[in-house]
């Protein structure tokens, strides 16, 4: 009870209030610093900084680095804890339930591998697809193996089929999956959205500048700010390479327009290519963009894994 005494306590300041509105707001993906959190709310950062201690104590709120500076987002985990603290302390009116599937298991029925989706609340068919889709494309990232859901209507004897706004789903998979592989929590990051881009991004016919900038979204969605690229400054080092990832994006980005960013003209002295403007179907080009491929790949794959739940 005494947690629970602590937990109301800090939300009964109303700025306090507000600032764990405001990290429950934010969009995936776009954490919010100090500075940010201030101009939101209206206060000074040393008022945040406050109430950000509290939170923290509380451990209700996580900060991470993300460049130079501290991004502060809820930690789904403790807010779980107090969650079940309220439930079995004050009783099932005061629990609020998550609008999610839960317990995905599978099944085999008339030679198909059936998904089967425990969907409380009633979730719509879209709602569950939509989580069935996003632990296919985790399953992508980890595996490799290309799993293609679709919703799977059941007829039943009188002819009418199985609706889905129902407790049970069922999604049909093309192929088995790793039995040691767990399920993701999804709550903390907008980790669907990156293995979405990631799993587009694997398509070899698209054009090597399209892959680029799907690679890279997955990159700027954790790193927004412009802080978080290493200022590159000498064209016979190589740059960081979150930084390189950028400067690739911009690259492919300017087409056959004149280059204004000093930073991209650097990148081109160092690749051994015109700072000027590019034919993006010039094979040179391409050739260039295609053994720098890498380099974008390799950074958001270390963004996805630092976020992905393996087992």
């Amino acid at each position: 009870m005494h947690e629970l005494v602590r937990f109301f306590k800090a939300l009964g300041d109303e700025t306090r209030l507000r600032l764990v509105a405001l990290l429950t707001q934010q969009e995936p993906g776009r954490a919010m610093c100090v500075g940010r959190l201030a101009r939101e709310l209206g206060v000074t950062a040393s008022a945040v900084s406050q109430h950000l201690r509290v939170l923290k104590d509380l451990g209700l709120v996580r900060g991470e680095r993300r460049g130079y500076r501290l991004h502060y987002f809820l930690d789904p985990d403790r807010l779980a804890v107090y969650r079940e603290l309220i439930r079995e302390q004050l009783g099932e009116g005061f629990a609020v339930r998550e609008r999610e599937a839960q317990n995905f298991s599978f099944r085999e029925e008339d030679g198909q591998l059936l998904l089967v989706v425990e969907a409380f609340d009633r979730l719509t068919d879209e709602q569950v697809f939509c989580q069935v889709q996003r632990e296919c494309d985790r399953l992508f990232f980890l595996t490799g193996q290309q799993l293609g859901p679709g919703l799977l209507r059941k007829e039943k004897p009188d002819g009418s089929s199985t609706g889905f706004i129902s407790h049970t789903a069922d999604a049909f998979i093309v192929k088995p999956l790793a039995p040691e592989i767990n399920r993701q929590d999804w709550q903390e990051k907008p980790l669907a959205v990156q293995l979405r881009l990631w799993q587009l991004a694997q398509f070899a016919d698209l054009p090597v500048a399209a892959r680029i900038n799907l690679l890279f979204q997955i990159i700027e969605i954790t790193y927004p700010d412009r802080d978080d690229y290493p200022k590159y400054e000498c064209p016979s080092n190589s740059p960081h390479p979150r930084t390189e990832a950028k400067l690739l994006r911009d690259l492919v980005t300017h087409g056959k327009k004149k280059m204004d960013s000093p930073q991209v003209k650097l990148y081109c002295q160092h690749l051994g290519i015109s700072g000027e403007s590019h034919d993006p179907t010039d094979a040179d080009f391409l050739r260039v963009l295609h053994s720098r491929f890498s380099v974008v790949k390799d950074e958001a794959h270390r963004v996805i894994e630092a976020s992905i739940t393996k087992g």
